[in-house]
């Protein structure tokens, strides 16, 4: 009896540890261009989101998200940036927009179209989110109140 939960309690973690492990993905060309543009990324976490592959990974130090079509075109790339890293001018704007709220998320999203950054902005009555325009000046981009 005492081998049976042994080897129960073996199997069982066996299977929570395939659970817990990334995905792999069953797309070749997607995981080539991953390889060749991120040759130097770590810790890769694949998923698949709305028709493209999101791959989490680690590169420089720096967390990123990198977003493939099938057949391995990269169509974005985000992370998280600092109000430092911001451009002077998208700085300056956000420094006006904040009034009385925080930054509680900012990141920046690369595709072919260029660069734009978003800012997550809250206070105690809710929070908007922010989009970069023309890397000067910042829009609305979504609003919620919380009572």
């Amino acid at each position: 009896m005492k081998t049976f939960f042994i080897a129960l309690s073996f199997i069982s973690s066996l299977f929570f540890n395939q659970l817990h492990a990334s995905p792999v993905i069953d797309n070749p060309a997607v995981e080539a261009a991953f390889e060749s543009r991120f040759a130097a990324a770590r810790d890769a976490q694949w998923s698949e989101l709305d028709g493209l592959y999101r791959v989490r990974f680690s590169l420089d130090g720096l967390v990123s998200n990198a977003y493939f079509n099938a057949e391995g075109t990269l169509v974005a790339l985000t992370r998280l940036v600092s109000p430092a890293a911001l451009p002077q001018a998208l700085r300056n704007a956000l420094q006006e927009a904040l009034g009385t709220r925080w930054i509680s998320d900012l990141f920046v999203v690369e595709s072919e179209k260029g660069r734009v950054y978003y800012a997550t902005l809250q206070s105690a009555d809710g929070k908007v989110v922010l989009r970069s325009v023309q890397g000067r000046r910042w829009a609305r981009y979504h609003a919620s109140v919380s009572l």
